[in-house]
């Protein structure tokens, strides 16, 4: 679950996704969002065209998922109702990157800040906010100032180096991190990252600095 889908409630239309729900070539399919844990149901419309599917704001909410879930999807016998689920574990506090806006200076900081997390879930993509509403700001601002995709980036990968005292920070913590301010896949982020000569890969998806 990235921060872009948490946020608005959505899941993408991916290739393992796609075949769980109704196919058309433009237009939104209407379909009932089956709750995994306690039957709840929720309204959900699938969106063809822009490849994603809507309606799971109070879901995520419900449960209290974290940017990085892992979620899982379930035919049922009703090719328009899908069981959402997640998967469960026993409620922890863990280790996030907490992102505050530094509207002063236009950038996104971070501190690492234990977060309530009861599901498995992804340790390098979790992210969690100060304030959305400064975040918002912040995107609104960097947007507006047309402030380069390759400076976001680098400003970022510069702030998540600091909390690791091994000096490396992770290339899905920073297409997550990115994606807080900018959206974007993993391809130009990834790209910008191999091109910075302030930047080296150092293995297994860790960058350092050069």
């Amino acid at each position: 679950l990235t921060y872009p889908h948490w946020r608005y409630g959505t899941l993408p239309l991916n290739g393992r996704t796609v075949n769980f729900f109704p196919s058309a070539a433009k237009g939104k399919s209407v379909v009932t969002l089956v709750d995994g844990r306690w039957g709840t149901r929720y309204t959900g419309w699938v969106v063809h065209e822009d490849r994603y599917v809507y309606g799971l704001a109070k879901w995520f909410e419900d449960h209290a998922l974290p940017v990085g879930a892992y979620i899982t999807l379930e035919r049922t016998n009703n090719a328009n109702e899908i069981i959402v689920d997640y998967r469960t574990r026993r409620a922890k506090r863990e280790w996030a990157r907490l992102a505050t806006a530094d509207l002063d200076h236009n950038a996104l900081r971070f501190e690492m800040n234990k977060v309530q997390v009861a599901c498995e879930y992804d340790e390098y993509l979790i992210v969690a906010e100060q304030d959305r509403e400064s975040i918002d700001q912040l995107r609104r601002t960097l947007q507006s100032d047309d402030v380069s995709f390759n400076s976001i980036v680098e400003e970022i990968v510069l702030e998540l180096i600091k909390l690791n005292p091994q000096g490396t920070v992770h290339a899905k913590s920073i297409y997550s991190a990115v994606n807080m301010i900018r959206r974007c896949p993993p391809g130009p982020i990834f790209y910008s990252l191999i091109s910075n000569r302030k930047f080296r890969d150092v293995g297994n998806g860790f960058f350092a600095l050069a």
